[in-house]
């Protein structure tokens, strides 16, 4: 399969999470305009509806997450990078397989050896080598966990790169809230029926509908970034 560049496939990536969170969005505007026949918000399919939304919504942006970071590894795996010339905020996530082995070393000889090892990165010959798929893992920096904003700040942080992780202080709030909300979904916190019960703030159709839409823009906003990222070789001192 013939690889993409960064700057290509981040913007299929965001443009596929979006399209899919837009379908979910029309059906919740209808939802809540009673204008799906026989289906109203209270109802047991209402309420069903408004977790698949909020589940589906939250893996589309973990799935393009872990896409951005493994086509950022192919991107500058393939570029033969050394270590020294890669952003200095990049050079922990190129040294993933050091940091993960002084973690799991006994012997205080290597732990030494390895503290020293990192302590030179910024004068290291080797070719970078950025932590390429995982089948068992979460993709690094990624932990496994529901998708906050303090995971895009850790991206931000660890790839360096542009602008800031997320704009405005809205795109945050939405974030959070449904990714609590998917937690309470997928843990069973409650039932359904509770979760979404009329008398609970903050849950309606509309109120969902709106999270989704600035989800749609926060997903906008990290797949420019990656474009950006990718175009112009911002993962090196000087491109």
């Amino acid at each position: 399969m013939i690889r993409k560049p960064l700057s290509i496939t981040s913007v299929q990536l965001g443009d596929a999470a979006a399209s899919r969170i837009s379908a979910w969005r029309q059906n919740l505007t209808a939802l809540a305009s009673d204008g799906i026949a026989g289906v109203s918000e209270s109802d047991f399919l209402g309420c069903e509806l408004r977790a698949a939304a909020t589940v589906a919504a939250l893996a589309e942006l973990e799935r393009m997450l872990r896409e951005l970071l493994v086509a950022t590894a192919d991107e500058v795996n393939s570029a033969s990078v050394k270590v020294r010339d890669l952003v200095p905020a990049l050079r922990g996530l190129a040294s993933q397989a050091q940091f993960q082995a002084i973690a799991e070393s006994s012997k205080s000889d290597q732990h030494w050896e390895g503290r020293q090892l990192v302590t030179r990165l910024e004068l290291s010959e080797e070719i970078a080598r950025l932590p390429v798929r995982s089948s068992s893992t979460p993709q690094p920096p990624l932990d496994g966990r529901t998708i906050r904003a303090a995971h895009l700040q850790r991206l931000w942080t660890v790839l360096g790169l542009p602008e800031q992780a997320i704009p405005r202080a809205p795109l945050e709030v939405s974030l959070n809230a449904l990714s609590t909300l998917r937690n309470d979904i997928a843990h069973g916190n409650a039932p359904i029926g509770e979760l979404f019960h009329p008398d609970v703030p903050g849950k309606s159709a509309r109120q969902i509908e709106a999270h989704l839409e600035n989800l749609e823009r926060l997903i906008d906003h990290v797949a420019l970034a990656f474009h950006e990222y990718g175009k112009s070789r911002l993962y090196r001192i000087s491109a």
